[in-house]
């Protein structure tokens, strides 16, 4: 018999464990930061972009975040990359094509779950249905979950008053086990379109293929 389980047992568990404080990792500003776990490296600078802190939410080292700026006066990008474990499966003996199909699945949950933070933390955040579609390489991503959303910030990069767009970009099941989520925020009265895709396309995804 062909079985597939889902591991959603997980997930309610992680419920009942004290939540881990995110805290700053002290990464060199000059060199490259390596998540031990992924094998996800964040560089210094990637094109206009510098690195601006890279923090940790998880004891282990599994859930980690780099954000990077791009300061250019009413031209304003924030991007924050985030690494973190896909939703785990446990396969017995099943075929690739019925593991993607649970991947697929699993990763529009955990995409939902995101937009959900997203909502929580800006309340007044509008959705402007599918972010504009970036590639990596002139390769388009592997199962990609994108949302487009507007919402006010009363402080942006150091501006009060800014009306922005906020682009999230999710991959799932990276090298098989990693979620690799993009959140681009800009000035809603300017064309980052370029910007943003310069920045997906250069920040290598150094995590290991699957074998």
């Amino acid at each position: 018999m062909i079985r597939i389980a889902f591991c959603l047992a997980a997930a309610l568990l992680l419920l009942a464990i004290p939540a881990f404080a995110q805290v700053p990792v002290a990464a060199a500003p000059n060199a490259s930061y390596t998540q031990a776990a992924s094998g996800m490296t964040f560089p210094p600078t990637v094109g206009q972009f510098r690195r601006v802190e890279v923090t940790r939410y998880a004891r282990d080292g599994s859930d980690e975040s780099a954000g990077y700026n791009r300061v250019v006066p009413h031209q304003e990008i924030s991007a924050t990359i985030y690494v973190f474990p896909s939703p785990p499966i446990v396969s017995i003996a099943s075929p690739q094509e019925t593991i993607e199909i649970a991947r697929s699945l699993l990763c529009a949950q955990q995409y939902e779950a995101i937009t959900g933070e997203i909502a929580a933390v800006h309340p007044d955040a509008v959705g402007r249905g599918e972010a504009p579609a970036r590639d990596y390489h002139g390769i388009p991503y592997p199962r990609m979950h994108s949302g487009l959303y507007a919402y006010h910030a009363p402080i942006f990069m150091g501006r009060s008053d800014v009306d922005l767009l906020s682009e999230a970009h999710v991959l799932c099941y990276v090298g098989g086990r990693w979620t690799v989520e993009y959140r681009i925020d800009y000035p809603s009265d300017y064309d980052a379109n370029a910007d943003v895709n310069a920045l997906m396309s250069g920040l290598d995804l150094t995590i290991p293929a699957e074998h």
